[in-house]
């Protein structure tokens, strides 16, 4: 697929917020193409739709692709019921890999961990695996009851992205892959340093408790994971909780910038590294400024790249 332009906008983690905000932002900082990375809906099929035709009034190419939060079956009933030439699903294989002006957007969609949902709809299943393993599905879909409320893990293969790598040639430097997750970096500084808390051991949240901590379950397994606010709130009260903050990327993700030589790359998921910006040996880089390396994690607002002469400048708008 080939589109034309030389700037794009970058939007990840609405968890279903009204998205007017961004759409104001657009109209004074106009773009060519808006991506939309990955947790943009509450989960729910409606929310969903609703914000696809409000990115659609933009009248501009719209890349759409899942992160930890969206299910298979809402995400997929949504888009078919949007039906607009105008909005490009990226978890269909064929569209992960688009030529936007002079660069080549490279896209994996999906995330390495899923959002547990409620009752009310069935939680993120997009699980991403590097490759084809009949024993890792048998146990994230293990994994995937305990988290609730998805029936079954719908997997997303890195090595169906590198597959249409070999068929399509392009320049390295002209590549840009945008994901959902970040890489695994090595510092302080890098796209994804997490701050969360870790349940010690199985326990139960006291009812009273629930709405306070942003929690809908009771029931918490040894290992089950917490934002930081709802962590720090639940130790607070006594709950058997361990706060960590480290850094948390995919590997997977890591080798394949490696494998293709890409230099530009684009995520969201963690969002207390969000708004954030480095080179590829983990040291800042300034904005609207044009850089061959540049590794950007966009957090929950909105980032705009520009592309010239196989570089690209961003900014946090």
């Amino acid at each position: 697929m080939k589109l034309s332009g030389s700037r794009f906008a970058f939007i990840s983690d609405l968890h279903g917020k009204n998205p007017i905000h961004f759409l104001k932002k657009l109209k004074s900082h106009p773009v060519d193409l808006v991506v939309l990375g990955g947790d943009i809906p509450d989960c729910t099929q409606r929310n969903l739709e609703s914000i696809c035709k409000k990115f659609l009034t933009l009248n501009i190419p719209i890349i759409i692709y899942p992160g930890s939060h969206e299910n298979s079956d809402t995400y997929k009933k949504a888009l078919s019921n949007v039906k607009n030439r105008l909005l490009i699903d990226a978890l269909k294989i064929k569209n992960r890999h688009i030529q936007f002006g002079e660069m080549d957007l490279i896209i994996i969609p999906g995330s390495d961990t899923v959002a547990s949902g409620t009752k009310a709809f069935n939680g993120g299943n997009h699980w991403l695996f590097e490759k084809r393993e009949p024993s890792r599905l048998k146990k994230a879909n293990q994994r995937i009851k305990e988290i609730k409320f998805a029936k079954k893990v719908n997997p997303v293969y890195v090595e169906d992205t590198k597959k249409l790598m070999s068929t399509r040639r392009s320049k390295p430097s002209s590549r840009i892959l945008l994901t959902h997750i970040p890489f695994s970096c090595k510092t302080t500084k890098g796209l994804d340093v997490a701050h969360f808390g870790v349940a010690k051991k199985d326990f139960r949240i006291e009812k009273k408790d629930l709405k306070e901590v942003h929690e809908e379950h009771q029931s918490v397994n040894k290992g089950a994971v917490f934002t930081l606010k709802s962590a720090t709130k639940l130790k607070k009260k006594g709950y058997p909780i361990i706060l960590r903050k480290r850094n948390v990327g995919s590997e997977y993700i890591s080798k394949f910038l490696k494998q293709y030589k890409i230099t530009k790359f684009i995520c969201g998921h963690i969002h207390e590294a969000g708004k954030r910006a480095i080179s590829k040996s983990e040291k800042p880089i300034k904005q609207k400024v044009f850089y061959k390396e540049s590794y950007i994690n966009s957090g929950q607002g909105l980032t705009r790249i520009t592309c010239k002469n196989e570089k690209i400048s961003y900014e946090f708008l």
